[in-house]
């Protein structure tokens, strides 16, 4: 058990660093069209998509570094939460056949 605890500070700051970065890859791909994002960046201030990438820039960028991370992460799990309710969920119920199976496990 003491092994277990001696590695726990590692492993969760790994487990944020990695989620940091899937956020902010998301939100710079979706803003700026690189890093296997969309094709074309989104007009600026484009209502959801442009704010919601906005939102996993700043807010993953946060998480990564460990700044406001509790915050930082209330941010980007409600855009993910608002991703799927207005987008994927009017699509169908099961997130495998609406396309919202990362916003499920952003969330």
């Amino acid at each position: 058990m003491r092994l277990i605890g001696q590695g726990k500070d590692y492993v969760l700051s790994l487990y944020r660093i990695v989620l940091g970065l899937l956020f902010v890859s998301h939100g710079a791909g979706t803003l700026f069209g690189v890093l296997g994002g969309k094709q074309q960046a989104l007009a600026f201030g484009s209502w959801p998509g442009w704010w919601a990438a906005v939102i996993q820039l700043v807010a993953g960028s946060l998480v990564l570094i460990g700044l406001f991370t509790r915050g930082a992460a209330l941010l980007c799990s409600g855009s993910m939460a608002f991703a799927y309710f207005t987008v994927h969920l009017p699509r169908s119920f099961f997130p495998l056949a609406n396309g919202g199976e990362a916003a499920v496990q952003f969330r």
